[in-house]
């Protein structure tokens, strides 16, 4: 086998964006006094109507227990709430203080994602989305 470059193997690209892609979005954030795992947790809150903390951990790439330890700094600063009533499921909904958190952060990360496909027309960006989603497609079916 070649020891040649990994630059041409596709999942070795995307990796080295993702942790670009994590480290820029971890640089704006940090002023805001966010995390990017706690900005994904207020999207994700903020697209749903309520959402347990098993599903805002899969939609923040983080375990469930590192969602617990998260929800319980997010319940602190008052940017979310457990929904009364719903039963076992303990779902949590964003608060007005999230999304006073979230807005400038959604922000500043639509800004890194503009400079991340910048160089791209829009063409180029419904294509490399649309060929993501066929590699996303192939590993899950």
């Amino acid at each position: 086998m070649s020891q040649g470059s990994l630059e041409g193997v596709t999942g070795y690209l995307l990796k080295r964006v993702h942790a670009a892609l994590r480290a820029e979005m971890e640089a704006v954030l940090r002023p805001l006094g966010l995390t990017v795992a706690q900005y994904a947790c207020l999207e994700v809150l903020d697209r749903a109507d309520s959402a347990t903390s098993a599903h805002l951990a899969r939609g923040a790439f983080i375990s469930r227990q590192a969602m617990t330890v998260l929800l319980a700094g997010m319940e602190s600063h008052g940017w979310v709430e457990v929904v009364p009533g719903k039963g076992r499921a303990r779902p949590y909904r964003i608060t007005t203080a999230g999304r006073a958190a979230l807005d400038p952060a959604r922000t500043v990360v639509n800004d890194v994602d503009a400079r991340m496909v910048g160089g791209l027309d829009p063409a180029q960006r419904r294509d490399l989305h649309a060929l993501l989603g066929e590699c996303l497609h192939g590993l899950t079916g």
